[in-house]
């Protein structure tokens, strides 16, 4: 699929063959998807992926935000690249997973416990205001985002729940609280007080 100005949006759709998504100035919305490969990318659209069944997923954008909701295949393969925009994650499920990310001169958070990485693999994780390499549970899948000038979170949904951001706050985002706005906006908006306090959104 190729788009200029407009808009792209997959749901609830199944592919053996792998997905292309790519517009210039539009956002991609992918939801309910079920693919092995799948790519995506927008120069100056936002990019939402939500409860995707994707093995190997690779994701860019040059000014856009990129959002990705759901769980992580086990052994998948997940590449999430933005010059200006953020990079937010919010993860369900239990899938171990080794992470890899790094912004130059935005902020990277977690919620996550980190160990040293994948089974066997010299070396501690490393987390820092710019960095964070370390691995969860079985560390089966492997996520890589980079960004320029974007920032980078991660969360865990149970997490997000539990602080109450979800009755406290409007999360943008279809199906991730209960009583959430019907489309995605394509924005997160700030947390108030006590979720804003947990440090999970810029």
């Amino acid at each position: 699929l190729k788009c200029v100005t407009g808009d792209i949006e997959i749901s609830d759709a199944g592919a053996d063959d792998p997905v292309t998504a790519s517009t210039v100035s539009g956002n991609v919305l992918v939801r309910g998807l079920r693919a092995r490969t799948v790519q995506l990318t927008s120069v100056s659209g936002n990019i939402h992926i939500e409860d995707a069944q994707v093995e190997r997923l690779m994701v860019k954008t040059v000014q856009g935000n990129l959002d990705y909701a759901g769980d992580l295949a086990r052994s998948g393969r997940y590449e999430f690249n933005s010059h200006s925009g953020d990079i937010r994650l919010v993860l369900s499920g239990n899938t171990g997973f080794e992470v890899l990310a790094n912004t130059f001169s935005g902020m990277v958070r977690s919620d996550f416990t980190f160990n040293r990485g994948r089974a066997g693999a010299e070396g501690a994780g490393a987390q820092g205001p710019r960095t964070l390499r370390g691995a969860v549970g079985d560390a089966s899948a492997m996520v890589a985002l980079r960004a320029f000038s974007g920032n980078i979170s991660l969360a865990r949904l149970a997490t997000l729940a539990a602080s109450g951001h979800c009755a406290g706050a409007v999360l943008k985002w279809i199906g991730l609280c209960p009583g959430a706005l019907v489309r995605p906006t394509w924005v997160v908006e700030q947390a108030p007080r006590p979720a804003a306090e947990a440090g999970f959104w810029p």
